[in-house]
């Protein structure tokens, strides 16, 4: 009932919200109530959207939405209290999307957001996402090349995968091509021909339109692309918000993050960035370091 999920003036924010809360909810409980079978005795605590560990008899839908993104913002906020970082800027750039933030000495949060259309009342941690993953999906749409917000996903994953069912080129494939990723590094071996073929259908889709491209030049354009998506969702956190985003320090994580972090931070101005040694798994450290909150 909307007067125990969202107790606020509004009906038709309470309504969003309560309707969110009833899709979501149950699913979390079943989840919780399997994970807890698994584990044995304990105590179980999960991540918020604000930023802070409930007990899993207390967490609900309405405060799930982004725990994930949330926690990656209080493991930035730790980091640069640890290093003497008065102003940065969170980068965590994932497979699918690139979740951005700003910390200035205390974690902002907002008590009413969009979600994928859906209007949420709920203490939220504000950070801003951009759908510009390892995994997004590059195409041409007419003239426009465009990069997102649809994903390849984990499965079938990028073309370079070698996953036969993978179809799409994404942005792993023209970093590869553009010999931005060291394919040594990689638990197995990559594929870069699948991946140069869409790109020559890209150059001939383009050439047959009068507008001549190389392959390499049409993954330097998606690469761009990617890149000024990402310092747009920078700009909104910092500039947006009155703040000047060159005096800030930016930390990377997330599994894509360094492959793209250097061109974002110079397209931004951003002179310092810190790499931390648990950058693959940041958000899970955040969740380590939260504090035991609950908003009503």
């Amino acid at each position: 009932m909307s007067h125990r999920v969202s107790n606020e003036l509004g009906l038709l924010g309470r309504t969003d919200t309560t309707t969110a809360n009833a899709y979501l909810t149950p699913l979390l409980t079943r989840y919780m109530e399997t994970l807890e079978q698994h584990l044995g005795p304990g105590r179980l605590r999960m991540m918020q959207s604000n930023g802070g560990l409930v007990d899993a008899s207390h967490f609900i839908g309405r405060n799930a939405v982004l725990s994930g993104p949330a926690a990656g913002v209080v493991a930035t906020g730790t980091v640069a209290d640890e290093l003497g970082l008065g102003e940065v800027i969170g980068f965590d750039m994932g497979g699918t999307s690139t979740d951005v933030s700003r910390y200035g000495g205390e974690v902002t949060r907002v008590f009413e957001s969009q979600i994928a259309g859906v209007r949420i009342r709920a203490p939220m941690i504000e950070l801003h996402t951009v759908a510009a993953g390892g995994g997004s999906i590059c195409a041409l749409e007419g003239q426009r090349m465009t990069v997102g917000p649809e994903s390849a996903g984990a499965s079938p994953g990028p073309l370079c995968y070698g996953t036969t069912e993978a179809e799409d080129l994404t942005l792993t494939d023209v970093s590869l091509c553009l010999g931005r990723i060291a394919p040594d590094r990689f638990p197995f071996v990559l594929e870069g021909m699948r991946a140069k073929d869409k790109l020559r259908e890209v150059s001939d889709a383009l050439a047959a339109q009068g507008i001549v491209k190389s392959p390499t030049e049409v993954a330097r354009g998606f690469l761009r692309i990617a890149v000024e998506n990402m310092a747009a969702a920078i700009q909104r956190v910092s500039v947006g918000r009155g703040h000047d985003v060159r005096t800030h320090g930016m930390i990377v994580f997330g599994g894509a993050g360094g492959q793209y972090a250097c061109l974002v931070a110079r397209c931004l101005g951003i002179r310092s960035l810190v790499f931390h040694p648990y950058a693959g798994v940041l958000s899970a450290f955040g969740m380590g370091v939260a504090n035991f909150e609950w908003h009503g």
